[in-house]
């Protein structure tokens, strides 16, 4: 008896499966996805995505720190600026680094500085220039002429002295889009 019955279902099955195919030879609907703050719920740095035509980006840093008994340990720093993206170009138009009082000790890009696809600029204060203090910063500011996603800007700090060595990143932080 299941012998019998076993055709009749394989052809009703294929006749289910019939019905559901389409003469529409039309493409699937494409979407854009526009990436700006893509998450939505728990973001973090790693997942947060922004495109963007320019931006100004804070980014602290530090010549030196103090020690546990005050002593102040000289730092030298790297600053990093990583265009991230795949095609497009991205002009870094300045890179200012300040003291701790807020004053500009340095312009470190007189001209506009052009960063291919993936390409990367950096930036160096050496350990014995405290002129920074412990409350430094670079001001970044890069423009593109198209939306790109954000470069990754960055300083490296390292120290080495008196037989220890001490490396840290500190990650650049968006304050404005650039007008």
């Amino acid at each position: 008896m299941i012998l019998r019955t076993l055709p009749a279902i394989f052809l009703l099955c294929l006749g289910l499966v019939g019905c559901q195919i389409s003469d529409d030879t039309s493409p699937p609907e494409t979407k854009e996805l526009q990436l700006r703050d893509v998450p939505s719920g728990g973001e973090t740095a790693a997942t947060r995505v922004r495109v963007s035509n320019g931006q100004v980006v804070y980014v602290p840093c530090y010549s030196h720190i103090r020690l546990a008994d005050g002593r102040t340990y000289k730092l030298a720093i790297n600053l990093s600026i990583r265009n991230t993206s795949f095609s497009n170009d991205l002009t870094i138009t300045a890179v200012d680094y300040h003291d701790s009082s807020g004053r500009l000790v340095k312009h470190h890009a007189d001209d506009p500085i052009v960063l291919g696809p993936l390409a990367t600029a950096d930036f160096f204060v050496t350990e014995n220039d405290k002129s920074g203090g412990s409350g430094a910063n670079f001001m970044v500011e890069w423009v593109a002429s198209k939306p790109i996603t954000e470069p990754i800007v960055e300083a490296v700090m390292v120290g080495t002295g008196g037989g220890q060595g001490v490396s840290f990143v500190s990650v650049g932080r968006w304050l404005r889009e650039t007008e």
